[in-house]
Protein backbone atom coordinates (compact mmCIF):
# COMPACT_ATOMS: atom_id res chain seq x y z
CA UNK A 1 0.00 0.00 0.00
CA UNK A 2 1.59 3.36 -0.95
CA UNK A 3 2.19 6.29 1.82
CA UNK A 4 -0.44 8.96 1.75
CA UNK A 5 2.77 11.57 1.88
CA UNK A 6 2.06 13.94 -0.81
CA UNK A 7 5.73 16.29 -0.36
CA UNK A 8 8.00 16.00 -3.22
CA UNK A 9 11.55 16.72 -3.37
CA UNK A 10 10.80 17.71 -7.38
CA UNK A 11 12.89 21.41 -8.11
CA UNK A 12 11.79 22.35 -11.70
CA UNK A 13 14.63 22.92 -13.88
CA UNK A 14 17.20 21.70 -11.50
CA UNK A 15 17.61 17.77 -12.93
CA UNK A 16 18.95 17.04 -15.85
CA UNK A 17 20.23 13.76 -17.65
CA UNK A 18 23.65 13.21 -19.10
CA UNK A 19 22.99 11.98 -21.93
CA UNK A 20 24.75 8.45 -22.73
CA UNK A 21 27.21 8.53 -25.73
CA UNK A 22 28.12 4.75 -26.26
CA UNK A 23 26.03 1.57 -26.06
CA UNK A 24 27.48 0.87 -22.43
CA UNK A 25 25.84 4.07 -20.53
CA UNK A 26 23.23 3.40 -22.56
CA UNK A 27 22.63 0.12 -21.03
CA UNK A 28 23.85 1.53 -17.86
CA UNK A 29 20.59 4.06 -17.73
CA UNK A 30 18.31 1.72 -18.94
CA UNK A 31 18.97 -0.38 -16.16
CA UNK A 32 18.66 2.43 -13.05
CA UNK A 33 15.52 3.61 -15.07
CA UNK A 34 14.03 -0.28 -14.75
CA UNK A 35 15.50 -0.90 -11.27
CA UNK A 36 13.37 2.51 -10.46
CA UNK A 37 10.68 0.94 -11.77
CA UNK A 38 10.93 -1.95 -9.78
CA UNK A 39 10.85 -0.35 -6.85
CA UNK A 40 8.25 1.88 -6.86
CA UNK A 41 6.06 -1.17 -6.90
CA UNK A 42 7.04 -1.44 -3.15
CA UNK A 43 7.87 2.28 -2.04
CA UNK A 44 7.15 5.64 -3.20
CA UNK A 45 9.73 7.76 -4.93
CA UNK A 46 10.15 10.84 -3.23
CA UNK A 47 11.33 7.91 0.01
CA UNK A 48 13.68 5.90 -2.86
CA UNK A 49 17.36 6.75 -2.49
CA UNK A 50 19.54 6.82 -4.95
CA UNK A 51 21.48 4.32 -3.06
CA UNK A 52 18.66 1.78 -3.34
CA UNK A 53 18.34 1.93 -6.82
CA UNK A 54 21.90 1.64 -7.82
CA UNK A 55 22.07 -1.47 -5.20
CA UNK A 56 18.64 -2.93 -7.26
CA UNK A 57 20.03 -1.87 -10.38
CA UNK A 58 23.93 -3.31 -9.61
CA UNK A 59 25.65 -0.19 -10.21
CA UNK A 60 27.84 2.20 -8.05
CA UNK A 61 26.34 5.08 -6.57
CA UNK A 62 28.79 7.21 -8.40
CA UNK A 63 27.88 5.41 -11.81
CA UNK A 64 24.12 6.80 -11.01
CA UNK A 65 25.88 10.38 -10.86
CA UNK A 66 27.75 10.40 -13.83
CA UNK A 67 24.45 9.86 -15.75
CA UNK A 68 21.65 11.85 -13.75
CA UNK A 69 22.11 15.36 -11.35
CA UNK A 70 19.62 14.08 -9.57
CA UNK A 71 17.05 11.05 -8.67
CA UNK A 72 14.45 13.45 -9.97
CA UNK A 73 16.20 13.83 -13.28
CA UNK A 74 15.25 9.83 -13.65
CA UNK A 75 11.29 11.08 -14.15
CA UNK A 76 11.24 12.79 -17.58
CA UNK A 77 12.97 8.58 -18.59
CA UNK A 78 9.86 6.91 -16.08
CA UNK A 79 7.26 9.01 -18.50
CA UNK A 80 8.97 7.83 -21.46
CA UNK A 81 8.97 4.05 -20.35
CA UNK A 82 5.00 4.99 -19.16
CA UNK A 83 4.24 5.68 -22.97
CA UNK A 84 6.22 2.82 -24.12
CA UNK A 85 4.01 0.57 -21.49
CA UNK A 86 0.52 2.00 -22.29
CA UNK A 87 1.14 1.92 -25.90
CA UNK A 88 1.86 -1.43 -25.72
CA UNK A 89 -1.31 -2.44 -23.29
CA UNK A 90 -3.21 -0.44 -25.54
CA UNK A 91 -2.15 -2.67 -28.87
CA UNK A 92 -2.56 -5.96 -26.69
CA UNK A 93 -6.50 -5.32 -25.25
CA UNK A 94 -8.16 -4.00 -28.75
CA UNK A 95 -7.60 -8.01 -29.58
CA UNK A 96 -10.16 -8.63 -26.60
CA UNK A 97 -13.61 -10.45 -27.36
CA UNK A 98 -15.13 -7.85 -25.04
CA UNK A 99 -14.97 -5.25 -28.06
CA UNK A 100 -16.10 -7.26 -30.68
CA UNK A 101 -19.58 -7.67 -28.89
CA UNK A 102 -22.59 -6.04 -30.48
CA UNK A 103 -23.75 -4.81 -26.30
CA UNK A 104 -22.28 -1.33 -25.81
CA UNK A 105 -22.20 -1.96 -22.69
CA UNK A 106 -20.27 -5.06 -23.06
CA UNK A 107 -17.80 -2.92 -24.60
CA UNK A 108 -17.47 0.01 -22.00
CA UNK A 109 -17.34 -2.45 -18.67
CA UNK A 110 -14.87 -4.45 -20.81
CA UNK A 111 -12.47 -1.57 -21.10
CA UNK A 112 -13.40 0.08 -17.51
CA UNK A 113 -12.24 -3.37 -15.93
CA UNK A 114 -8.77 -3.49 -18.58
CA UNK A 115 -7.99 0.21 -16.93
CA UNK A 116 -8.60 -0.95 -13.37
CA UNK A 117 -6.33 -3.61 -14.15
CA UNK A 118 -3.56 -1.62 -16.08
CA UNK A 119 -3.80 0.92 -13.18
CA UNK A 120 -3.63 -1.47 -10.58
CA UNK A 121 -0.32 -2.88 -11.80
CA UNK A 122 1.54 0.11 -12.13
CA UNK A 123 0.26 1.81 -9.70
CA UNK A 124 3.65 2.78 -8.14
CA UNK A 125 4.83 4.35 -10.98
CA UNK A 126 1.85 6.10 -11.84
CA UNK A 127 1.77 7.42 -8.29
CA UNK A 128 5.00 8.84 -9.05
CA UNK A 129 4.30 10.27 -12.29
CA UNK A 130 0.77 11.96 -11.43
CA UNK A 131 2.41 13.43 -8.21
CA UNK A 132 5.17 15.10 -9.89
CA UNK A 133 4.03 16.15 -13.30
CA UNK A 134 1.88 18.20 -11.62
CA UNK A 135 4.88 19.93 -9.58
CA UNK A 136 6.93 19.90 -12.46
CA UNK A 137 5.70 19.58 -16.42
CA UNK A 138 8.51 19.31 -17.07
CA UNK A 139 9.19 15.57 -16.92
CA UNK A 140 6.45 15.09 -19.54
CA UNK A 141 8.11 14.54 -22.57
CA UNK A 142 6.70 16.64 -25.22
CA UNK A 143 5.21 14.20 -27.38
CA UNK A 144 2.95 12.55 -25.03
CA UNK A 145 -0.13 14.84 -25.33
CA UNK A 146 -0.55 13.98 -29.37
CA UNK A 147 0.47 9.97 -28.26
CA UNK A 148 -2.59 10.23 -24.98
CA UNK A 149 -4.70 11.87 -27.28
CA UNK A 150 -4.17 9.01 -30.31
CA UNK A 151 -4.88 6.65 -27.76
CA UNK A 152 -7.74 8.06 -26.54
CA UNK A 153 -9.35 8.12 -30.06
CA UNK A 154 -8.32 4.78 -31.00
CA UNK A 155 -9.99 3.60 -27.16
CA UNK A 156 -13.46 5.36 -28.09
CA UNK A 157 -13.39 3.76 -31.57
CA UNK A 158 -13.54 0.49 -29.75
CA UNK A 159 -16.59 1.44 -27.73
CA UNK A 160 -18.23 3.36 -30.39
CA UNK A 161 -16.93 2.25 -33.75
CA UNK A 162 -19.79 4.16 -35.38
CA UNK A 163 -19.33 7.86 -34.84
CA UNK A 164 -17.41 10.35 -36.84
CA UNK A 165 -14.13 11.33 -36.02
CA UNK A 166 -14.88 14.47 -34.97
CA UNK A 167 -17.49 13.17 -32.35
CA UNK A 168 -15.26 10.08 -31.32
CA UNK A 169 -12.69 12.45 -30.27
CA UNK A 170 -15.12 14.57 -27.99
CA UNK A 171 -16.76 11.19 -26.51
CA UNK A 172 -12.75 9.82 -26.01
CA UNK A 173 -11.88 12.73 -23.70
CA UNK A 174 -15.10 12.72 -21.35
CA UNK A 175 -14.51 9.45 -21.28
CA UNK A 176 -10.97 9.06 -20.04
CA UNK A 177 -11.23 12.09 -18.22
CA UNK A 178 -13.94 10.67 -16.19
CA UNK A 179 -12.38 6.96 -16.10
CA UNK A 180 -8.60 7.61 -15.50
CA UNK A 181 -9.55 10.58 -12.68
CA UNK A 182 -12.13 8.24 -10.65
CA UNK A 183 -9.49 5.45 -11.11
CA UNK A 184 -6.27 7.31 -10.07
CA UNK A 185 -8.37 8.34 -6.78
CA UNK A 186 -9.82 4.69 -6.55
CA UNK A 187 -7.00 2.49 -6.73
CA UNK A 188 -3.44 5.09 -6.70
CA UNK A 189 -4.78 7.09 -3.41
CA UNK A 190 -7.04 4.24 -1.73
CA UNK A 191 -6.67 5.72 1.79
CA UNK A 192 -7.30 9.03 1.11
CA UNK A 193 -10.67 10.84 0.82
CA UNK A 194 -12.17 11.07 -1.54
CA UNK A 195 -11.79 7.08 -2.42
CA UNK A 196 -11.80 6.05 1.40
CA UNK A 197 -14.80 8.01 2.00
CA UNK A 198 -16.70 6.36 -1.05
CA UNK A 199 -15.81 2.96 0.27
CA UNK A 200 -16.48 1.31 -3.13
CA UNK A 201 -15.37 -2.57 -3.84
CA UNK A 202 -13.93 -3.33 -7.37
CA UNK A 203 -17.58 -4.52 -8.35
CA UNK A 204 -19.21 -1.60 -7.63
CA UNK A 205 -16.96 0.90 -8.84
CA UNK A 206 -16.65 -1.27 -12.56
CA UNK A 207 -20.50 -0.80 -12.41
CA UNK A 208 -20.51 2.77 -11.50
CA UNK A 209 -17.54 3.33 -13.83
CA UNK A 210 -19.95 1.62 -17.01
CA UNK A 211 -22.98 3.63 -15.82
CA UNK A 212 -20.71 6.90 -16.28
CA UNK A 213 -19.32 5.97 -19.48
CA UNK A 214 -22.29 5.34 -21.24
CA UNK A 215 -24.08 8.65 -20.24
CA UNK A 216 -21.17 9.78 -22.48
CA UNK A 217 -22.79 8.19 -25.61
CA UNK A 218 -24.37 9.33 -28.18
CA UNK A 219 -27.93 7.99 -27.96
Amino acid sequence: MYNANMNSHVKPGSESVIPPSQKRGRDTQAKLVAATRKLLDQTNFETLSVAEITAEAGVAVGTFYRRFTSKEALLPLLYEEYNRIFAAWLAKIVKDEGFSSPDVRTRVRTLVQKLQSFYSQHAGLIRALHLNSRLNNEIVPALSLPLRKASYAKVAELIEPNVTEDRRGEIADAIMLILLSTIVEALIYPEQSPAIVAGLDSDRLTEALTRAALAQLPD
